[in-house]
């Protein structure tokens, strides 16, 4: 009797040590937890970065992290970076745009045991921009009533002013005119006056 107690202590022993062995390594690699965005996922773009989330921590070796964008052209991040080892954000400068990207990853564990995966999401182009329009907005109409005209201020050049100006070049940046007529402007010396040309 006394002996099978210890053949049954010894395998329960040795079935336990077993289970403790089989399952130490696989609790040790790294593996892909999730990403944002998620496989499969439809998002609006443009988009400048992309989380990636691993169950240990995880350093980038062989290609790291390749993305296949919309119009399909193979880009690598502008920058990949982590805090903790677990979660890595990638930017991209300039920012991933519409179609369906793919993303191409492979990172290793401390132990050094190399894993890699792939996803892919699609993002919705961003809208056109409107172009800007000038007068009254497409649901209003026009007016039939006449527009109001309104007085040229006197500082505004004239049609041949304009064109003298245009002709001669920017005026000088001092000026050596006064705005007092010559009747009551005082002589100064050639030496005092200032030209620029």
């Amino acid at each position: 009797m006394r002996l099978i107690r210890q053949l049954i202590a010894t395998t329960i022993v040795a079935i336990a040590a077993l289970t403790v062995l089989a399952t130490a390594p696989a609790g040790a690699h790294t593996g892909f937890e999730s990403s944002d965005p998620a496989d499969g996922a439809t998002v609006d773009g443009p988009l400048d970065a992309i989380s990636l989330v691993f169950t240990g921590p995880a350093e980038p070796t062989g290609t790291g992290f390749e993305i296949l964008d919309g119009s399909g052209t193979l880009r690598t991040p502008t920058d990949a970076s982590t805090a903790d080892g677990l979660t890595w954000v990638l930017r991209f400068d300039p920012p991933l745009d519409g179609g369906q990207v793919g993303v191409r990853w492979m990172v290793k564990a401390p132990d050094a045991h190399p894993i890699d995966g792939s996803f892919s999401f699609t993002i919705n182009a961003a809208p056109p921009r409107q172009p800007r329009r000038f007068g009254p907005p497409a649901s209003q109409k026009p007016s039939t009533s006449r527009p109001r005209t309104s007085t040229v201020p006197k500082t505004w050049l004239r049609p041949k002013q304009l064109s003298r100006l245009r002709q001669k070049g920017p005026p000088p940046l001092i000026s050596t005119r006064s705005s007092t007529p010559a009747s009551r402007q005082r002589r100064r010396p050639a030496s005092a006056q200032w030209h620029v040309r």
